[in-house]
This record gives structure tokens, sequence and C-alpha cells, in this order.
């Protein structure tokens, strides 16, 4: 049963279209750049999509995580939780279509991208420089992943 879950939802989140011509051109681009570098890239885009796609002004994080969701529900990129912690602030985004369109090993260098429009979102909204995104543990099987923002 979880296998079929499994591909039922991976065939939700992927986009023939997109992935042909998505992932020979990052396999291209990792012929050249470390994934490392790679993984540079994939953050730095995201920081320029989350200001091409900037959030409202919020006064709660559940006001700016509502805003998030508004995005990501209308281009079909999944769901994000905020929650505050005594040290930082969890993000859980859930059924992103990363893994889906990419592959499994682009993992390790794509999930810079929400990386980046996270860490755009928050300091546009005053988080401050000293505050960064950053990943935590690997993507699950369904787009799931975690990220941090902290010190």
């Amino acid at each position: 049963m979880h296998d079929k879950f499994s591909e039922y939802l991976s065939g939700r989140l992927h986009d023939a279209a997109w992935a042909f011509f998505l992932r020979p051109f990052a396999q291209e681009l990792l012929s050249h750049v470390s994934s490392e570098d790679m993984r540079g890239l994939a953050r730095g885009a995201g920081v320029r999509a989350g200001r091409d796609l900037p959030l409202p002004a919020c006064d709660s994080l559940q006001q700016m995580e509502d805003a998030a969701n508004e995005h990501w529900s209308r281009l079909g990129w999944g769901i994000v939780a905020f929650q505050e912690r005594s040290e930082h602030i969890a993000i859980e985004h859930s059924l992103a279509p990363l893994r889906a369109t990419l592959g499994e090993p682009a993992m390790a260098w794509a999930a810079g991208f929400l990386e980046g429009v996270y860490q755009e979102w928050f300091t546009m909204l005053g988080a401050g420089s000293e505050l960064q995104v950053r990943q935590e543990g690997a993507a699950d099987p369904y787009g799931g992943l975690v990220y941090r923002l902290g010190r």
C-alpha cells in the first residue's frame, strides 16, 4: 500500500514537461560545477524567486504561514508550516515537487531553492542577516523538507 501511495503522490507532483527540460539541464550544469556549487546556485535562485514572489506585510508567524501557503497552493508547490521553537523557527515544507520532477539524486542540491525562498521571505519581513535558513536532514519520499531559521 505504501508504494502505491508514494507512486500516486509522486505522479501528482511530477510535471513531465518541466522534467523533460530540467533534468538534463541540471545534469549538464552538474558536469561543470560541483554539487556544493549547484546547491549555492539553487539557493541564489530561491532568493531571487522569493523577491519575485514577496509575501505581504505580516504581523505574526501564522499570517506569514498563511501568505506563504497561498503562494504554494497557487503554484502547486505543497504546504508549509512554521513552528516557533525556543532557539529557532522550524520550517516544515511538505509535498514540494522538487524530488518528483528532478529525481532523488538532485535533492542534494535542489533543496537549496526553498532554503533561499524562505531566507528571502524572512529577511524581507525583518528577520535580520544574522538569522539564516538551513536545511535539516534529508528530504522524505513525498517532497517533505525541514529547515530552521536561527543563528
